[in-house]
């Protein structure tokens, strides 16, 4: 999981096909669980901030949220494999994570996210907050005209890094510290799996 670069810079890239963390058949099934559900309709309009303002020059993607009760195999596959992430960075960074939210989204051609945090504004002093932020790609055949990409900023508002939505890559960073903004795909769509870890 590219524990080092973590550590260093509070942000990290994994290739988890090359890590053999999962496989292209587990990334091609829940690709294809979330397309199947998008073109039935089934997914809902994402929204922004806590009041839930639906504005698509704001945030363009539809969502598909991991219900923790639900009995469908992809999403019990994918919450089983976010706990695991969870609880190892728990046992790594000391990080005290207790629960997630994640939803498997997607974004259609010219769909985007305007640069933004992933935390909102404790609601008591004792609320859980996003602490670590997690998005996987399971685009196939994702080329460089496509685009999409999740631009990661400093404070300082300075491009620090541009990961581009490659089938498999894995990227995660602490919520609180790096504004970032998705870029508009040209020809398909974006499909990702999303996280948050609360702590």
């Amino acid at each position: 999981m590219n524990y080092d670069a973590f550590e260093i810079q509070r942000y990290a890239v994994v290739d988890v096909i090359k890590e053999k963390i999962l496989s292209e058949t587990t990334l091609n099934a829940w690709a294809e669980f979330v397309l199947t559900k998008y073109r039935n309709k089934e997914l809902k309009k994402s929204e922004i901030g806590q009041k839930g303002t639906v504005s698509e020059n704001v945030r363009g993607d539809f969502i598909y949220w991991l219900n923790p009760d639900s009995s469908d195999k992809i999403t019990k596959e994918c919450l089983i494999f976010l706990n695991n992430i969870r609880e190892e960075l728990n046992r790594v960074f000391f990080l005290n994570l207790k629960k997630l939210e994640s939803h498997l989204t997607v974004y259609p051609p010219g769909g985007v996210y305007e640069k933004h945090l992933d935390v909102f504004k404790a609601q008591t002093p004792h609320s859980l907050q996003r602490k670590v932020s997690l998005i996987l790609y399971l685009n196939q055949d994702m080329k460089p005209s496509d685009k999409g990409e999740l631009v990661l900023y400093d404070h300082n508002n300075k491009a620090i890094e541009e990961v581009y939505p490659q089938f498999g890559r894995l990227v995660y960073f602490l919520s609180e510290e790096f504004p970032h903004e998705v870029r508009a795909t040209l020809n398909r769509e974006r499909i990702s799996l999303t996280a948050w870890f609360l702590g």
